[in-house]
Parts: C-alpha cells; structure tokens; sequence
C-alpha cells in the first residue's frame, strides 16, 4: 500500500467516523437519524466512489454493503420499523465506504455489542424485549472494531 493510498484511506476512515460519531449523539439523543447527515454521507460516499473508479476500484465490491442497507429498509417496511428506516439507510451510507465483507464484520461486531447490552439492560433494569435501543452507537462501534481487527 503507497502513501497516497494510506492518506485516501484516512481521509475515508475520518470522514465516516465524524459523521457516525454525530449520528450517535443524536440517535441516543432524540432516538432519530437525521436525514440530511446521512444524505451528505451518502453524497461524500459516491464521490469517494468515483475517485475511487479512477484508481482502479469498482463499485460492485461494494454493492453488498448497500444491497444490504436496502433489504434493511424493506425489512423495515415489513415488519412496521422493527428495524427503523434510518439504520437501513445508515447501512446503505456505510455501504458506499467498505466493502461487502467489511460491512458484514461491521454488522457483526454492531450486533454483539447490542446483544450484551441488552442482556446488561435486561438484567440490572429489568428492561424486556419491547425496550428500544439506539443501533447506529453500536454500528458505531463495529466500525472501529471492524479497523482495530483488521
């Protein structure tokens, strides 16, 4: 890896995590995504892809990771906002930063954090299976696992 390929990859990494950072403020704030965070996510994600087709890198590595953010968003639809809409669309966003198999270590970790969680919840404030919990945090912090592991 050059240095003009590190530097690009730092710029990604700190790109995505000031917004992911923001999102999980306001999602254990106000329990909401804000659409038009993650819409300049979304539009800083496709220019990186762009300049990222120049060097040689083509979208379809990262077409799971958004085809995943896009089931997410129908699951939502089905199940009446199981999953809420803004982690399917915070999914798609990150679909445009990391590849199909860097999105599903994201998930990975995202889920086991939430899992002990609520475990924790459930056990010290006898929270039960109805209490809602904030995702984009753990997505959050999948993100740095998922960096930290690699």
């Amino acid at each position: 890896m050059n240095i003009e390929s590190m530097e690009s990859m730092n710029i990604y990494q700190y790109t995505i995590t000031s917004i992911m950072l923001i999102h999980s403020i306001t999602d254990i704030k106000y329990k909401k995504v804000r659409f038009e965070l993650t819409l300049v996510g979304l539009i800083i994600g496709i220019l990186f892809i762009i300049l990222e087709i120049g060097k040689g890198i083509l979208p379809y590595e990262k077409a799971g990771g958004i085809l995943f953010g896009i089931g997410c968003l129908i699951w939502g639809k089905i199940t009446n906002e199981a999953i809420g809409y803004g982690d399917g669309m915070i999914l798609c966003m990150l679909g445009l930063f990391y590849h199909t198999e860097q999105i599903f270590i994201v998930i990975f970790w995202a889920s086991l954090f939430a899992v002990m969680m609520a475990l924790f919840l459930m056990i010290t404030f006898q929270k039960n299976r109805k209490y809602e919990m904030p995702f984009v945090p753990f997505l959050t912090l999948g993100m740095l696992m998922e960096k930290i592991c690699v």
